[in-house]
């Protein structure tokens, strides 16, 4: 299991095993303590439960420190626990500002974008634009609610480190899948796909990582992010 899937996962059950938690009752210990103090008790269970998961190395290739990469034989059907691609809800463009904390990013040599799509199902949010007429997506999250993986099939797909927007970027096309792993507004971990073909750009910046689809090559995927 990768470190950032393991940390998704321990925050997620930190926030559900302290709102299932009783109140400390001062009356059968004689002395009430902080709730901090258990809350911390919390934390440490939660710890001492994955730490063997933590102890066992992730067969993963993270390529020179971006979004983790694997190497997989063939490309099967989805995982048992991975959901489809999910666009959340269509809002204009405007309001999706208003639906986020993050601030979001457009890409400027495209003008506006024709949609905006936002998903209220994830922690800190997700939104992806849409820019129909070049038939270019742009998903935006925060870093530390989203982790996103790659399965890569090495003799039909690839993976390279790119320049964008002044910083490294992963470029991956052919035999590929991506998963998200997530932090979930129900306070549980969820995974699901999307759409690697025929390229994706992946990159982050100042706390949030970016996902452009539907570029035609790599070239042009980091052209359109340097314009972000």
């Amino acid at each position: 299991m990768a470190e950032r899937e393991l940390e998704l996962r321990l925050r997620a059950a930190v926030a559900e095993l302290d709102s299932r938690a009783p109140e400390f009752d001062a009356a059968r210990l004689g002395g009430a303590r902080p709730r901090r103090f258990r809350r911390q008790l919390v934390a440490l269970a939660c710890i001492a439960a994955v730490a063997g998961v933590a102890a066992a190395p992730a067969a993963i290739s993270a390529l020179r420190g971006l979004f983790a990469v694997d190497e997989v034989p063939v490309l099967g059907p989805l995982e048992p626990g991975v959901a489809p691609p999910y666009a959340g809800r269509s809002v204009p463009v405007p309001a999706a500002q208003d639906s986020v904390s993050f601030p979001v990013r457009m890409i400027q040599s495209l003008g506006a974008p024709d949609e905006a799509r936002v998903r209220d199902d994830i922690t800190g949010g997700m939104v992806t634009l849409v820019y129909r007429s070049s038939g270019i997506l742009l998903t935006q999250w925060r870093t530390t609610d989203v982790d996103a993986r790659i399965a890569l099939v090495p003799a039909a797909g690839k993976a390279e480190v790119v320049e964008a927007n002044g910083r490294r970027a992963l470029w991956i096309e052919g035999a590929a899948r991506g998963t998200f792993t997530l932090v979930g507004a129900d306070g549980a971990i969820h995974r699901e796909s999307f759409e690697v073909g025929p390229g994706i750009l992946l990159w982050r910046m100042d706390a949030m990582a970016f996902l452009l689809q539907g570029a035609d090559s790599k070239t042009d995927a980091a052209r359109l992010a340097s314009s972000l």
